[in-house]
């Protein structure tokens, strides 16, 4: 109409005097709620190892390849090591010699056929063989290259024939029994954040894998301003590996039987935070409390009850006092995610 003065043209009336406009409604839902964070990272294994020999020999025997899967103490690689093997020999040899002359000194020590000083020597010079014997031992016995744990086989660097020494990577071993994820998250975040907190983790497959975190860095980052936190999946399912990138949520907060309302049903001015209640054909400007925000939906702490209703999605024009005429009224998805019962389609509204 062409209306004199305020109210945009509605005549000249107030709110309540203009034509009613349609305006889909809908009902609170009470359902669970949660406020998260988000990130990414890679997935990192609790345990790895770069396998390489104590002495330098050259490589007889490779035990495992690339993929293999091995438990604590099984056999990798051996290196040649007759040498070795020899030098223990000539030891425990000479350990026993030096034994037995300790014992012959040490039965005519009786008669005062020699010094005690002599028995002395003797005994100290035994003693010395046997270290020496239980050493060159030690040093044949590291030709064979054991799993320090159990995992898997991931690279293999060598061949058969090959020198290798101190610094020769033979193998990487890795173990996948349980990964772990470090995120990075601002101080006031990560301020939310306890050690079993849970995180939901999504792989670029689409899979979920649930872990919780196990360790929470004490300092803040000066430079980020972060937090490190670190997640462990304990039961890593077969898409999740070493290295493999991943999606973080990380359950800041979570209420069950919560009230709420899609987001857009909100609207903020000056600070404040109203919804548009419908009651008696008339819509009705209502301040609440928002709490815990998981779009597309927030939590109402005050201000409403789960028996009104309110404006779906108002727009610029919607005022205090206007005229309603419901489209429709529902509640929202419900948990089957069918669409809201009750919503009237355009044709009915009209």
């Amino acid at each position: 109409g062409k209306g004199k003065g305020g109210w945009g043209g509605w005549g000249g009336g107030a709110p309540a005097d203009r034509p009613a406009v349609a305006m889909k409604l809908l009902t609170p839902t009470v359902a669970t709620i949660s406020s998260t964070f988000e990130t990414s990272g890679t997935l990192r294994a609790l345990r790895v190892a770069e396998i390489r020999p104590q002495q330098t020999g050259v490589i007889t025997n490779l035990a495992v390849e690339e993929g293999d899967v091995v438990k604590e103490g099984q056999l990798l690689a051996t290196l040649d090591a007759k040498n070795l093997r020899l030098a223990a020999d000539r030891d425990r040899l000479a350990a026993a010699n030096a034994a037995e002359e300790l014992e012959r000194l040490e039965s005519i020590s009786n008669a005062n056929a020699i010094a005690r000083e002599e028995i002395e020597q003797a005994r100290y010079q035994a003693r010395a063989a046997q270290a020496t014997a239980k050493v060159s031992r030690h040093q044949a016995s590291l030709a064979r290259i054991e799993a320090p744990f159990g995992g898997t086989v991931t690279a293999r660097s060598v061949d058969i024939g090959n020198l290798a020494s101190s610094t020769t990577v033979l193998f990487e071993l890795v173990d996948m029994a349980k990964l772990e994820l470090d995120m990075y998250v601002p101080e006031l975040d990560a301020s939310k954040v306890r050690v079993g907190t849970r995180v939901n983790l999504t792989l670029v497959n689409g899979d979920a894998v649930n872990a919780e975190v196990v360790r929470r860095a004490p300092i803040v980052d000066p430079l980020t301003g972060t937090v490190k936190l670190t997640a462990r999946i304990e039961a890593p399912p077969a898409g999740a590996v070493p290295g493999a990138y991943v999606r973080a949520n990380i359950v800041l907060a979570s209420k069950a039987s919560a009230l709420t309302l899609p987001l857009s049903s909100t609207v903020e001015t000056g600070g404040d935070t109203f919804v548009f209640v419908v009651a008696d054909g008339k819509a009705r400007k209502t301040a609440v409390e928002l709490g815990i925000i998981e779009e597309p939906r927030v939590e109402i702490l005050s201000g409403l009850d789960a028996s009104q209703q309110v404006i779906a999605d108002p727009d610029d024009e919607v005022e205090d006092g206007m005229a309603v005429k419901p489209v429709g009224v529902a509640s929202e998805t419900s948990s089957d995610g069918a669409p809201p019962v009750g919503v009237a389609s355009d044709a009915e509204g009209k």
